[in-house]
């Protein structure tokens, strides 16, 4: 689910795994653990979007679904920069053989083990879309003690709050 601006006010505590705005001066956060934070700003148009992809809002198409309300408020795509946040590597991530199936592009085998590339997938999924400047935190959450994991701790695990606004 993605929310608007209007929604910030009018239906304050939602749960969504995405948020959209064109204020100025209002911050738009998300706690991640695993997932993937996305920030996506078209600077020129003044529309910023903040969204949760794990993978299953990536698959449910998060991703597009945010450039769809982006685009709702005036955003071009040509103007769009994306920046992928702390998320679980590569190299971390282990998976059933159903991610083969959801994500044949992001998903492979390393010693007989299937492993996906969260990062990966989302920024194939902003390609797709026309979206060229992405840039990526290069860390896996899983594997950097100093960042917040639950598939590596589990329920001790914390958050990493991610916040992006338009000054």
């Amino acid at each position: 689910k993605i929310l608007s601006a209007d929604d910030i006010f009018e239906k304050s505590g939602n749960d969504a795994d995405g948020i959209v705005s064109d204020l100025s001066d209002a911050a738009l956060e998300i706690s991640v653990a695993d997932c993937a934070p996305v920030a996506l700003a078209d600077v020129k148009n003044r529309i910023i979007a903040l969204l949760h992809a794990g993978w299953h809002g990536t698959r449910a198409k998060i991703i597009e679904d945010g450039i769809s309300e982006m685009k709702k408020l005036g955003a071009k795509i040509e103007n769009i920069f994306a920046y992928i946040g702390p998320a679980i590597g590569e190299n971390d991530y282990e998976v059933g053989d159903e991610f083969f199936k959801y994500f044949p592009h992001s998903t492979k085998i390393v010693d007989g083990e299937n492993y996906f590339d969260l990062k990966g997938e989302i920024e194939r999924r902003l390609h797709l879309l026309g979206i060229l400047k992405i840039e990526k935190f290069p860390l896996s959450t899983y594997s950097t003690k100093w960042l917040e994991s639950f598939r590596r701790d589990g329920d001790r695990a914390g958050r990493i709050s991610f916040y992006l606004w338009m000054k």
